[in-house]
């Protein structure tokens, strides 16, 4: 889906216009101040650099569908920040 949102500043206010197809799927006009649970997404979005090694291999995560970080602890710390519907885009 590609889809497009023109968001801009007037005086101290942000607002945003939404039009096309999918113009329901984005905030109404003039709601970016207010959180709307039905627009806003809840769940995470992660870029996720998949390194090939003799230890990792995209045909194994895809096959067991698993996702794997190194050895540090701020790779074990951010695989911990993962919940549940969080998206996660793969570059291979």
């Amino acid at each position: 889906m590609v889809e497009k949102n023109l968001l801009w500043k007037l005086g101290k206010w942000t607002t945003n216009i939404a039009t096309g197809h999918f113009a329901d799927k984005f905030h109404p006009h003039n709601t970016l101040h207010r959180e709307l649970p039905e627009f806003d997404f809840q769940n995470g979005f992660y870029y996720y650099n998949v390194g090939e090694s003799r230890h990792q291999n995209w045909d194994d995560y895809i096959k067991y569908s698993f996702i794997s970080a190194g050895q540090e602890k701020r790779s074990q710390d951010t695989m911990l920040g993962l919940n549940e519907g969080d998206l996660v885009a793969a570059y291979l």
